[in-house]
């Protein structure tokens, strides 16, 4: 066969096999491309397929089980108090087990609310921390027991009368009524006597029984001042009680002569024997107010005072 006849024929086969092999490759990439097909696997094939990270992923995102609840404990209800004792006759008591712990009323020498109200706490700010502080009568330690940020000496709320005594300085007695709940502190500086001159002692209230061993605090340091011997025993008197709130609330209250100061602003619960009672309001700026108030036995007596100011 001549040559350029062979030539020819090669080049047709090469043209009739070239788009045969492009179109299979075209159906390769096409095979390539197509989306893997969903196969219906079996659970058990599913864990085979699983790598070991997609378990530790799935619990990350899978919500920590929550606890069984707990029955909620049980709540004793107990009084209203502010801390857990009480100054009543000379002693820190607890104030659960009664209003009067151990002793009836007459033996107190004055009236006390009962301790399941809410506590009222004093502070004493005096640069002389040996003064002995007395209230009521009775010794209730040192100035520098009631001082610091965390000392306060707790008391029953109403009217009380403080008194601070050091040998060598003049006696300072306060009147201060205390609400429920309230702080209060007396500032005072002590003033030196001139020398020989003695200190006035302040009244002093006998003792009274002691409570059971390991339910009452005594105070820290001994009492300067002896107690006098034990009085017989007290008959119940009447009490009255007088409710005084004054305007402004900074005026100065006097009833019977003697100042009283108040940890509420104004308002005043003054328990008082029955009968007639001078009650005497100033304040600077303001025309002062006298007038006579008759006191109830046992029963409450109320009076509003607001001062008017000076022209």
């Amino acid at each position: 066969m001549p040559l350029k006849s062979v030539s020819m024929v090669a080049a047709m086969a090469c043209a009739f096999a070239l788009p045969a092999v492009t179109a299979r490759a075209m159906g390769d990439q096409a095979r390539e491309r197509r989306p893997p097909e969903v196969r219906d696997t079996s659970p058990d094939d599913q864990a085979r397929e699983r790598r070991p990270g997609d378990a530790q992923a799935r619990d990350r995102q899978r919500p920590a089980p929550r606890p069984a609840p707990r029955p909620a404990p049980r709540v004793v209800p107990r009084p209203t108090s502010r801390g857990s004792i009480v100054f009543i006759g000379g002693y820190f008591y607890d104030p659960f087990f009664g209003p009067y712990p151990w002793w009836p009323r007459p033996v107190h020498p004055y009236w006390y609310y009962p301790p399941y109200d809410q506590r009222a706490e004093l502070r004493i700010d005096c640069r002389d921390r040996m003064a002995a502080v007395y209230v009521d009568g009775f010794y209730a330690g040192v100035v520098d027991d009631f001082d610091g940020v965390f000392q306060r000496l707790p008391l029953p709320p109403g009217g009380h009368r403080i008194a601070l005594y050091l040998e060598g300085f003049e006696t300072a007695e306060f009147s201060v009524y205390l609400r429920p709940g309230s702080t209060f502190t007396v500032h005072h500086a002590m003033r030196r006597l001139p020398p020989g001159m003695p200190s006035q002692r302040p009244d002093v209230m006998a003792p009274v029984p002691a409570p059971p061993e390991g339910t009452y605090t005594p105070p820290r340091s001994a009492p300067p001042i002896a107690s006098p011997p034990p009085a017989p025993a007290a008959t119940a008197t009447a009490v009255g009680l007088l409710e005084l709130r004054v305007q402004p609330v900074t005026a100065t209250v006097m009833v019977d002569g003697e100042r009283w100061m108040s940890s509420d602003d104004g308002w005043y619960e003054l328990h008082l024997a029955p009968g007639a009672h001078r009650v005497d309001v100033t304040a600077p700026g303001h025309r002062p107010f006298t007038t006579t108030v008759d006191v109830a036995a046992d029963a409450a007596t109320p009076l509003n005072v607001s001062l008017p100011r000076e022209r």
